[in-house]
């Protein structure tokens, strides 16, 4: 009779437990890696090192972080399995608290590392400017050709990967008509961008050059006149 109360016992506390994790189990649980055995077991190349880069926090271009990552990758010729493991070690914050709860055994291969990230965080992607955002760019009245340039081609950086051909016409037709550059492409234009930003920066450089020279005389000039003050 002991026997059987003992054994309904039991099976009453497995009942009552049944489908319920424990404290214990459901910590362990938190802490099971996202990686399949396979990824999880690749032995690390001798003293690996974490590719130098900024941490991504979950806000800002995740393309561009993924981009960056795999720039490195290439480069280090790190191992598809390897670079796994060390994208988390990427990831900060936000980003590194989204990682920790992907389903255990989830990931087997970067390219669904990868897939997920973007798709988790591509709400927080820069939005670029279209392309054709660089043909209201016009270089003012009081500014110089190289300053022009300058600020283009930073613009240039929020636009969404334009083409050569929009680049060229953009600052064909940027470009003030009393500049000297224009005077000469009038009469020979280039046939293509690099043509084009090739006789640009030959512009820039001897305008460069001529301010140089003019600062040389301007100075020296100066230098004469304190003499001549002088005595």
């Amino acid at each position: 009779m002991a026997e059987f109360d003992k054994r309904f016992i039991n099976l009453e506390m497995e009942r009552k437990n049944k489908g319920k994790d424990t404290f214990v189990d459901k910590m362990l649980q938190g802490t099971g890696s996202p990686f399949s055995l396979r990824v999880e077991e690749y032995r690390l190349p001798e003293k690996f090192k974490t590719p130098p880069m900024m941490s991504y926090k979950g806000v800002g271009d995740p393309i561009k972080h993924l981009k960056d990552f795999r720039s490195h990758v290439h480069l280090l010729g790190i191992p598809d399995e390897v670079a796994c493991r060390a994208f988390p070690l990427t990831l900060s914050g936000i980003a590194q608290n989204w990682f920790r709860k992907l389903p255990p055994g989830s990931v087997d291969k970067f390219e669904d590392l990868g897939r997920v990230f973007l798709t988790q965080f591509m709400t927080s992607r820069i939005r670029k400017k279209p392309p054709s955002y660089l043909l209201t760019l016009k270089q003012h009245s009081d500014e110089t050709l190289k300053q022009f340039i300058t600020r283009f081609n930073l613009e240039k950086t929020e636009i969404e990967e334009p083409s050569d051909d929009l680049i060229y016409s953009a600052i064909y037709h940027g470009l003030l008509t009393k500049e000297p550059v224009m005077r000469k492409m009038a009469r020979i234009p280039p046939s293509n961008l690099q043509e084009l930003m090739s006789k640009v920066q030959e512009f820039i450089n001897e305008a460069d050059v001529l301010e140089a020279i003019d600062s040389t005389r301007h100075s020296r000039q100066k230098e004469d006149k304190n003499k001549e003050d002088y005595f």
